[in-house]
C-alpha cells in the first residue's frame, strides 16, 4: 500500500466476529458510505479468505516484514532502518515470485513485530501489515496521526474496529484510482489489475488467481460459512510486498 497521503476521518462500527459472508457484507457498506462505490461482495470475501484464512483481526494477525525495515532504498522508504541489521533477523527466501521476502515465521509474525517495535517504532508499524485484510501500516499511522505507540495500542485493544478502519481507509483511497475502480467494479472483475494494487506487481498472477478462485467459489455458491476463531494462522499473503510503492 502506497505512502502519502493525510490521514482521514472515519468513524465506524466494531466489527465483531462472524461468519464470512457477514462481515464482507459488512465492510462493503461501509466502504460504498466512504467511497460511493459498489464492491462485489465476494470479492471481498475472497480478500479475507485470501489475506488471514478467513480470520478475524486478533493482536497477533500481524505479519512483520523484514526487508521492508531494512530497507537501503532511501528514496522509496526514507524511515527504513538498515543500520539495524544486525538485530533483525532476515532470511530472504530467494525464489520467484517476490524473492525478496522471508518465510520465516520467526522473522514475521508478531514477536518479531515487537522486537523491531523497541527499536524503531515508526519504522516497524510502516513495515507491517494488520488484521484480517492485512493493510499496510502506514495507514494505521494515518489513522492516528503519527503516533506508532497510540497507533499500536489502539489496534492490540481493539483489532476489528481498527482492521475495518484500516481497510475503510485504503479502499477509499484507492478507489479514486480509476484503473482500480474499473478492475474491481468490471463484472467479473479483473484479478489481475486488482491484485497488483492490492499486493504489488511481483506477485500479481498468483495473487490474482487465488482471488479468482475465492470470487468463484463464494459467487456460485450460497455461502454458509460457520462463524470463525479470532487465533490467527500463519499469514502468506500481504498488500504491498514491496512496502512503498504506488500499487495499493
Amino acid at each position: 500500500i502506497s505512502e502519502g497521503g493525510t490521514a482521514p476521518t472515519i468513524n465506524v462500527s466494531p466489527s465483531a466476529p462472524g461468519k464470512l459472508s457477514d462481515r464482507a457484507k459488512d465492510m462493503c457498506a461501509k466502504i460504498k458510505i466512504a467511497s460511493g462505490v459498489d464492491v462485489p461482495i465476494p470479492l471481498m470475501m475472497a480478500f479475507i479468505k485470501v489475506e488471514s484464512g478467513g480470520k478475524s483481526a486478533s493482536r497477533t494477525l500481524v505479519r512483520f516484514e523484514p526487508h521492508c525495515f531494512l530497507s537501503t532504498s532511501a528514496r522509496k522508504r526514507k524511515w527504513a532502518k538498515p543500520n539495524l541489521k544486525d538485530k533483525i533477523p532476515y532470511t530472504p527466501r530467494g525464489t520467484q515470485p517476490a524473492p525478496y521476502v522471508s518465510k520465516v515465521r520467526s522473522e514475521t509474525d508478531r514477536m518479531a513485530f515487537e522486537r523491531a517495535f523497541k527499536l524503531a517504532p515508526e519504522a516497524a508499524i510502516r513495515s507491517t501489515s494488520f488484521g484480517a485484510y492485512q493493510v499496510m501500516g502506514h495507514t494505521l499511522l494515518k489513522i492516528f496521526n503519527n503516533d506508532p505507540q497510540k497507533a499500536i495500542d489502539t489496534y492490540d485493544k481493539d483489532p476489528n474496529r481498527v482492521s475495518d478502519d484500516m481497510a475503510v481507509s485504503w479502499w477509499k483511497g484507492r478507489l479514486r484510482k480509476s484503473a482500480f475502480k474499473a478492475a474491481v467494479t468490471a463484472n467479473p472483475p479483473d484479478f489481475i489489475t486488482t491484485a497488483r494494487y492490492y499486493n504489488g506487481p511481483g506477485q500479481k498472477f498468483k495473487y490474482g488467481a487465488k482471488l479468482k478462485k475465492y470470487f468463484d467459489k463464494y459467487a456460485g455458491a450460497t455461502v454458509t460459512e460457520p462463524n470463525v476463531a479470532s487465533s490467527p494462522p500463519q499469514v502468506t499473503a500481504t498488500p504491498n510486498a514491496n512496502c512503498g510503492q504506488d500499487f495499493g
